[in-house]
């Protein structure tokens, strides 16, 4: 028997799946990397290098790297420096939404072939 789907149900179903990571306070859903173009998703690239060891200024690299990784990923940019302005000097939050923003939106584990 043939499974049968609307392309609504397909899109639901990516959602739930592959969807953003919203911070409703400020009105910011953080996108997932496959909702990324590619310009963007090699500027996240960019952003992710990590900063040279024993260098003085890593820890502050540290932080502009994931203030513009939240800045990229936002869908609402003018939200999204909002968001940075009340986080401050605060790594550990801004760390805290990055690995939870990895984490809630990352892709799938490829499942092993059944052969």
């Amino acid at each position: 028997m043939a499974t049968q789907v609307t392309l609504a149900d397909i899109f639901a179903a990516a959602e739930k799946k592959y969807g953003d990571y919203e911070i409703t306070d400020f009105d910011v859903k953080l996108r997932p990397l496959l909702r990324l173009s590619a310009a963007e998703r090699d500027e996240l690239q960019a952003l992710t290098t990590t900063p040279e060891e024993g260098s003085e200024e890593k820890p502050r690299q540290i932080e502009e790297q994931l203030r513009g990784i939240i800045l990229l990923v936002a869908d609402n940019k003018v939200g999204a420096q909002k968001l940075i302005e009340a986080i401050g000097e605060r790594p550990d939050v801004l760390s805290t939404i990055q690995q939870e923003w990895m984490e809630k939106t990352q892709m799938g584990e490829a499942q092993p072939s059944s052969s």
